[in-house]
């Protein structure tokens, strides 16, 4: 039994034939057979030759051991693939699932000389992911740097190919929150290139990803991902990136209106002049290094500049103590109890066959609350779960999203007649006839109504370009 650090599960069952040619100094590996995180896995050698693959190929030469040869390996995976964790790219000790097949027709997967920096060639397809982006570099140490020298000094001449629930996750800094992502890649895509060596100038990343499903967390709102993606070229690593999602919030008076949160960069010679956002050279799409997220609405009522739009959902100047207070709740229950809850999402994603579970909790600003509002008439105790969210969500197809909501709500407002908690239910259906018509319904529960608990509403949305 093997322990490769945190790349791989523990490798068990292993056996090799081996046969060594003194005269070439190769040892050749005829069938080297394994199981990785209890899935087999076989590894072979060969000396290199013209024609093994598309690009010259060089053989695994190690000088330091007197010049022992071990050819050019090739590594292949059993139907269920392999699971792996790259450090960076995924949270460390979450583990996704990859198939190693042959770059073109022909080949299988390669691992090539030189030693000092060995080349992986090859065809990566991946399932059942989560990968952060752009690499995280704040993650610890490995225990052992071996593995993590080789990945880093490797030449790359890999293609990636999405299959099914590969998410992008990731907390992204916002204006006022963090901006927390969960966002499906479409399966079905182009192939994304690696090549070049990891650890210098030549590491470039080609190809594109799409999105049309994932949510977005900023402040106490949820967006959903109408479209977005990422294109990434010989520039630079950071991809061009264009997205929006949407969500929809309710007035006190039962009025919702529908807010975008987009993608956008702005052009950098207006940034310095004294002129409104709206004058200013905005595109909804630019370098990953350079972009921010917008809030905007389809309510004119709510203002037409983002600064206004903030006001009215209560992010003002004359507000801005409570709200820092909401902030500052949210990101400490985020690092507090997050890792507690996200187990827990992930058991029931996979169970119940869902695209997103969320939990949600307050309790920090509910504390601060229940300490310093004296006039907060809810039993105290119970007042910490003010605010609790569960959100569950299921694409039934690609243009079919069904999503449930239940909150526990504080009989503070005045809408409300009783002082007790009670839980507000919200079930909706949208259909997206087009890009730019959406049919939405939606049946509303609330328990601390004493009249017109439930709400039932049909509405068709559609936007005109401008």
């Amino acid at each position: 039994m093997l322990k490769f650090e945190s790349v791989l599960p523990i490798v068990s069952e292993l056996s090799a034939d081996l046969a060594f040619r003194p005269e070439e100094q190769f040892i050749q590996i005829e069938e080297m057979q394994a199981r990785i995180g209890g899935r087999p896995v076989r590894i072979r050698s060969q000396l290199s030759r013209p024609g093994l693959a598309e690009r010259p190929l060089e053989n695994l030469v190690f000088p330091q051991w007197g010049g022992l040869n071990f050819g050019v390996l090739s590594l292949e995976n059993g139907p269920e693939g392999v699971e792996v964790n790259i450090l960076g790219l995924m949270e460390r000790g979450k583990f996704g699932t990859i198939w190693l097949e042959g770059r073109r027709p022909g080949e299988v997967f390669y691992c090539a000389g030189p030693i000092n920096r060995p080349l992986f060639r090859g065809l990566i397809k991946a399932a059942n992911t989560e990968f952060m982006f752009p690499f995280d570099e704040t993650l610890p140490p490995m225990e052992d740097g071996i593995v993590y020298n080789v990945l880093m000094s490797a030449e790359w001449d890999v293609a990636v190919r999405v299959l099914e629930n590969v998410r992008y996750v990731k907390f992204l800094p916002g204006g006022l929150d963090r901006v927390y992502t969960n966002i499906l890649i479409e399966e079905g895509g182009e192939d994304i290139d690696f090549t070049g060596v990891t650890n210098d100038s030549t590491f470039r990343i080609l190809g594109q990803a799409r999105t049309s499903s994932g949510v977005i967390e900023y402040l106490d709102m949820t967006f959903r991902i109408e479209q977005g993606g990422a294109r990434w070229d010989r520039a630079s690593l950071y991809p061009v990136t264009w997205g929006q999602a949407r969500t929809t919030v309710t007035d006190s008076l039962g009025f919702t209106s529908q807010i975008f949160l987009t993608v956008q960069t702005v052009d950098a010679t207006m940034e310095k002049k004294e002129v409104d956002d709206i004058v200013r050279q905005e595109e909804r799409r630019g370098r990953w290094d350079q972009i921010r997220f917008k809030l905007s609405s389809d309510n004119p009522n709510l203002g037409t500049t983002e600064a206004q739009l903030l006001a009215s959902l209560g992010y003002s100047e004359r507000t801005l103590q409570t709200k820092a207070m909401d902030v500052i709740g949210i990101n400490t229950d985020n690092y507090l109890l997050r890792p507690f809850f996200k187990p827990v999402e992930r058991t029931i994603e996979h169970f119940l066959q869902l695209d997103y579970v969320r939990f949600s909790s307050r309790f920090t600003r509910n504390f601060l609350d229940a300490n310093l509002n004296n006039n907060l008439q809810v039993n105290s105790r119970l007042a910490l779960l003010r605010s609790s969210r569960l959100i569950l969500g299921k694409y039934l197809s690609r243009n079919v999203f069904l999503q449930y909501t239940g909150q526990v709500e504080a009989g503070v407002e005045y809408r409300y007649q009783s002082r007790g908690l009670g839980l507000r239910h919200s079930l909706g259906l949208e259909y997206r006839i087009s890009p730019q018509v959406l049919l939405e319904l939606e049946y509303n529960y609330d328990s601390l109504m004493l009249y017109n608990r439930d709400d039932k509403r049909i509405m068709v949305r559609h936007w005109f370009p401008f």
